[in-house]
């Protein structure tokens, strides 16, 4: 989730008022579409410089900034007029090249860019530890806990410490294993889901669960219940999945192969 800072001085600012009354609007308005193209700034042109998209003519640069300008603010009239006043009353500094820089963007943005350096310049040390000493090193579970900062120092500070920590190198290999099982592996997993796994993860870690215990409890259950577990459901019944349950009928077991042959050779896994 990306931020800004707002400064409430803003509501007052002469700046505010005459460009609202140059653009005929009221100052709430333009303050509503003043924002509106930072947040799109700060999405799509990160570091405040705007420069269109594709190869564009230099006599075609100022239009063309001034359509993306006026898009992000969602200013639906003339987008040279709103151009023209964000330049006339310095919203905006036009470059010798012609590009546009948002002024003062590194006030505005400053805390969160300088976070973001941070949290990805600990989370590339992170992965190159982690690729050398790690056999279950997993750069892209850690990636897409990055891409879900949301400027809180706490979880990406989580992230960096996991190589240091024996309980956050047991939870990455528990991690492994139950994906490996459930799922054949992490790739393609949606935030959701990965949720999921992650607090099954933390409920075995806490009792010290033994990764190479999750294929074989897993096996269990799949003789035991006909289905395939989900993740909690593993770790429902993780006591209960320590023996090998008793032999099934051959009806049982019929209903049990059916059930599961939708899975990558489950039937003939699950009876081996």
């Amino acid at each position: 989730m990306a931020w800004l800072q707002s400064d409430s001085k803003l509501r007052n600012h002469q700046k505010v008022e005459a460009a609202a009354e140059d653009l005929g609007i009221s100052k709430i308005e333009f303050i509503g579409h003043l924002h509106l193209m930072w947040w799109w700034v700060i999405e799509y042109k990160e570091k405040g410089l705007v420069t269109p998209y594709g190869n564009i003519k230099d006599e075609e640069k100022e239009l063309a900034i001034a359509k993306l300008l006026a898009k992000g603010a969602e200013w639906e009239k003339d987008s040279l007029t709103f151009y023209n006043t964000l330049v006339k009353y310095a919203w905006i500094d036009v470059l010798d090249n012609g590009d546009v820089e948002i002024h003062d963007w590194n006030e505005l943005s400053g805390k969160y860019s300088i976070r973001k350096e941070q949290a990805k310049e600990r989370q590339r040390k992170f992965r190159s530890k982690q690729k050398s000493n790690d056999e279950f090193y997993n750069a892209k579970q850690i990636d897409m806990d990055a891409e879900v900062w949301d400027g809180k120092a706490e979880i990406v500070e989580s992230v960096s410490t996991v190589n240091t920590d024996p309980v956050a190198t047991l939870s990455q290999r528990l991690f492994s294993s139950l994906t490996r099982t459930i799922r054949g592996g992490w790739d393609d997993m949606p935030q959701n889901e990965r949720g999921r796994y992650n607090q099954a993860v933390g409920q075995l870690s806490d009792i010290n669960a033994d990764p190479e215990d999750i294929p074989i409890r897993y096996k269990h259950y799949v003789m035991k219940y006909g289905s395939t577990p989900t993740p909690q459901a593993l770790v429902n019944n993780w006591g209960d999945l320590a023996k090998q349950p008793v032999k099934l009928s051959n009806d049982e077991l019929g209903k049990l192969n059916k059930k599961a042959r939708e899975g990558a050779s489950l039937d003939d896994w699950a009876n081996g």
